[in-house]
C-alpha cells in the first residue's frame, strides 16, 4: 500500500467500512509508515478535541481579539 492509497482509504477505514484485508493493508502500512502512523493519529484525535473545544467554549468573543479585528480593519482603510 502506498502512502496516497492509505490516505484515500482513511475515513473509511475510521468508519469501519472496509473489508478486514484491507483494514489490515492499512493498520500495517500505518506501523510500517511513521509519517502515515502519525496521521492517523491525529485523524482520530479529531472529534474529540472538537467535541472538547465545543464544550470548553462560551459562545463568547474575547474582547481582545474584537479589538485586535477592529485595528486591523482601520488600518487598512
Amino acid at each position: 500500500m502506498t502512502c496516497r492509497e492509505f490516505v484515500q482509504l482513511l475515513l473509511e477505514h475510521v468508519d469501519g467500512e472496509l473489508p478486514s484485508s484491507v483494514d489490515e493493508l492499512i493498520r500495517e502500512h500505518a506501523g510500517d509508515c511513521p509519517p502515515c502512523g502519525d496521521y492517523l493519529d491525529g485523524y482520530r484525535a479529531v472529534p474529540e478535541l472538537s467535541r472538547r473545544c465545543c464544550e470548553e467554549s462560551t459562545g463568547e468573543i474575547p474582547d481582545e481579539l474584537v479589538s485586535s479585528i477592529l485595528q486591523a480593519v482601520r488600518s487598512r482603510v
